[in-house]
């Protein structure tokens, strides 16, 4: 996942889409995820497209397809919404190439 998200962050050359990130809220941490996504779009260094989304938001690889990185919040403990469907579409998504980050 890493390799992936060095060229986008990281590129001399300028990235002339936005970086799409998907910010995964759950009921317990959707104050953090809002801020997360509002602090993405606020950089003027990058162009990130961060939106907040829920679990059943990118649970398949159509889901997916609209974002180049996703952010999943907190420690994954008691994550009630994450569901085994959402978690192979990541697994999927990642080993496609795509880019991924777990907080």
């Amino acid at each position: 996942m890493i390799t992936v998200l060095f060229p986008l962050l990281f590129s001399q050359t300028a990235i002339a889409a936005p970086i799409r990130v998907a910010v995964e809220s759950s009921s317990s941490s959707s104050a953090t995820s809002t801020e997360l996504a509002a602090q993405l779009n606020d950089d003027t260094w990058y162009d990130f497209d961060a939106t907040v989304v829920v679990a059943s938001d990118i649970d398949s690889a159509t889901e997916l397809a609209a974002y180049d990185v996703v952010i999943l919040g907190d420690s994954g403990y008691n994550q009630v919404d994450w569901t085994s469907a959402m978690a192979s579409a990541l697994a999927t998504w990642t080993s496609a190439g795509n880019g991924g980050v777990l907080s």
